[in-house]
């Protein structure tokens, strides 16, 4: 068709929400090691205290549980905050190669080549 006018649409995707949560996990990895700090010492003043044996073997033992608890809430939100990293770069990645191919195939149909399998083409 001669003379028709053809638009390309392709998409865009932005990264800004895993930004933000990936901000989100450092400052919760932060306050969970704060706290680890804080029950670590609390259980070496508890070992260093005196007074009835059972309750101190109580009270080192619900501290000890605390502080593997938080190791665990700390090693799984680094590695969700891992694997959103990886996940962000790889959406960069595709997301720019995407945006390449969907140029070279809007010039190759305005040069009358049919690659029409990812852009959606209108006449004017």
């Amino acid at each position: 068709m001669k003379g028709a006018t053809y638009m390309s649409i392709s998409s865009v995707s932005s990264s800004a929400g895993t930004t933000y949560s990936s901000s989100a996990n450092s400052d919760k990895i932060a306050q969970l090691e704060k706290e680890k700090t804080k029950l670590e010492k609390e259980l070496k003043e508890v070992n260093k205290g005196t007074g009835d044996a059972k309750t101190k073997q109580q009270k080192v033992s619900q501290l000890q549980n605390q502080i593997q608890q938080l190791q665990a809430q700390i090693q799984q939100l680094k590695s969700e905050k891992s694997d959103q990293t990886k996940s962000s770069m790889q959406q960069g990645s595709a997301s720019s190669n995407g945006s390449h191919k969907a140029k070279t195939r809007g010039v190759a149909k305005e040069n009358n080549e049919d690659f029409s399998s990812n852009i959606i083409d209108i006449q004017i």
